[in-house]
């Protein structure tokens, strides 16, 4: 008989933790975000992460009550989705949302294409300009000039591709920070705008052939 109670006293306590979970997670405490973009005019939708259906918008600088979990931020501006990142909500915090260059994005798409086939063009020139040189006799003038022509492709398009994927990756997405509650709005007269970058090539004549030379500044 004791064993009996036992094991039924076992059985309600487990029903009981059962029905009271839910009632826990719906009491469980929400978190305050406070968000606040580096340039006016955006326009904010946070949803579920992975969640492909539209949600509530907000204007910037706006506020966002949301229980702890994961998220996606989407950044609009005039109507128009500049991108989303993922956000771990913990507790209240202040999110300075910096939204994506675009034309930075698009500069750096343009570059990485064009030098990945200068890269390609000077190799396959250099290659095809060498196999044509005569082992005694040495290259023509036409086969040094190729392969002058293909170095300076290839030492192009191998300056250029690497920074111009970077600036597209790093200019794709939106840069969100998470800090403490109120220091986005105390440090908001000290935002500022993602900095410019400029890329600057030169090429010189010289007696025996050319000089190529790259400047990034930013």
């Amino acid at each position: 008989m004791t064993t009996l109670a036992r094991w039924f006293g076992t059985l309600l306590a487990g029903v009981a933790w059962t029905l009271a979970t839910p009632c826990r997670a719906q009491n469980s405490p929400k978190a305050v975000l406070h968000v606040r973009g580096t340039q006016p005019g955006l326009t904010y939708e946070m949803v579920p992460h992975r969640q492909h259906s539209p949600g509530p918008r907000c204007s910037d600088p706006c506020e966002v009550v949301a229980p702890p979990g994961k998220y996606d931020l989407r950044v609009f501006s005039a109507g128009e989705k500049l991108g989303s990142e993922r956000v771990t909500v913990e507790g209240s915090a202040d999110l300075r949302v910096t939204p994506p260059d675009v034309d930075t994005s698009r500069t750096g798409l343009r570059l990485g294409i064009v030098g990945s086939a200068l890269f390609m063009g000077g190799l396959v020139a250099i290659t095809l300009a060498g196999m044509g040189c005569d082992g005694e006799g040495g290259c023509s003038s036409d086969q040094r000039t190729t392969m002058l022509v293909g170095l300076g492709a290839l030492v192009g398009g191998a300056v250029m591709a690497p920074i111009g994927w970077v600036m597209f990756a790093k200019n794709r997405r939106p840069r969100i920070e998470i800090l403490p509650p109120g220091a986005a709005t105390a440090g908001s007269s000290a935002l500022i705008s993602p900095r410019e970058i400029a890329l600057r090539f030169g090429v010189a004549p010289s007696p025996h052939g050319g000089s190529f030379a790259a400047a990034l500044t930013f």
